[in-house]
């Protein structure tokens, strides 16, 4: 795709109001946040609309929130208010300006699948993460391109359960046309777990934990790395 940040942008509205309201996505942050318990200076890589930084907050962790889709951004910064443990940064997060060793954790939710290069992205991580900082990283697998139309369904089924249409029809619509072009253009990796673990101990981390990704309908990975 020749132009993905303005992709990012179109896409972001009509994926806000469609996952914010699904269970899946729900739990996918809820995971997340149990497995960052306890590290107090957080970054947020590809933070996208805040659903996950809210809950950071929520919890008094300090976010640093960063993606270069400032459309996402925006929306974040209206779910989150003036936060003062709230920091956003429009920046690419191949090249983050922070220190090394700042960072007690890292969160990079459905991020690294849409990475040109990963080992860049992570290697860059491991640089500002503290010594036994933490990683935790979700995304798809290669199961999860085939069953793309299931996964699609079950968010509707889930969406028309809690009686959201047809309220948000035109947004649904929006999400399966930009869906569609993510899959099909935007894509770059479809890691599974032996490719992830991999992955990481080539730029430096051990896993702990790999699980599945309940977004994709118990398909996929939720990793847990540490820095070594």
């Amino acid at each position: 795709m020749a132009d993905k940040p303005k992709f990012w942008e179109k896409y972001t509205n009509a994926y806000d109001k469609i996952m914010s309201h699904y269970y899946g996505h729900q739990a996918l942050v809820e995971e997340h946040l149990k497995r960052l318990k306890g590290c107090s200076i957080v970054l947020e890589s590809g933070c996208g609309p805040g659903h996950l930084t809210k809950r950071l907050l929520e919890e008094g962790h300090r976010v640093y929130a960063v993606d270069v889709n400032l459309s996402a951004l925006n929306l974040l910064k209206k779910r989150c208010g003036n936060n003062p443990n709230l920091i956003t940064e429009c920046i690419d997060a191949n090249n983050l300006p922070y220190k090394n060793n700042y960072f007690d954790a890292v969160s990079s939710m459905l991020v690294l699948w849409a990475i040109e290069k990963p080992e860049r992205y992570l290697i860059e991580i491991r640089r500002i993460l503290k010594q036994k900082g933490i990683l935790v990283l979700s995304g798809p697998g290669p199961e999860t391109r085939v069953s793309v139309n299931l996964q699609l369904k079950k968010i509707e089924e889930n969406l028309r359960s809690q009686g959201l249409f047809p309220k948000i029809r035109k947004n649904w619509a929006l999400f399966l046309e930009y869906t569609a072009k993510n899959v099909s253009n935007t894509a770059e990796h479809w890691f599974s777990h032996e490719d992830i673990r991999r992955l990481l101990e080539r730029t430096g981390f051990k896993v702990s934990s790999i699980n599945s990704n309940p977004v994709y309908c118990n398909q996929g990975h939720i990793v847990v790395a540490i820095k070594i």
